[in-house]
């Protein structure tokens, strides 16, 4: 299952993101979890987003894990963390009862 994490925070807070973002590489992160990114945006605020690729039957384990990893940033003022299933269109489809 593919988590999307997002972080916005205000740009005078981007040291100190770095620093947490620096602190939590000290922990590597499980197996069954390959993160893809981070990638960053600045407009007005600055906003990351990275994906968390969590294996098949792990899902509950890798969501407490992305969550206790995300609580490194919990004390930056005007931080703002989600975290999001996230669906690839062709597996969307198939909700709708559709298929490529």
């Amino acid at each position: 299952m593919l988590f999307m994490a997002t972080f916005s925070y205000p740009l005078d807070k981007a040291e100190e993101v770095g620093r947490a973002f620096i602190e939590a590489e000290k922990s590597p992160l499980p197996a069954f979890i390959n993160r893809i990114g981070p990638y960053m945006t600045f407009a007005g605020e600055a906003e990351s987003h990275v994906f968390f690729d969590v294996e098949k039957g792990h899902e509950e384990e890798g969501l407490a894990v992305i969550n206790r990893r995300l609580m490194l940033y919990s004390g930056i003022v005007g931080m703002k963390i989600t975290v999001q299933p996230t669906l690839a269109a062709a597996e969307a489809l198939v909700l709708l009862g559709l298929s490529l």
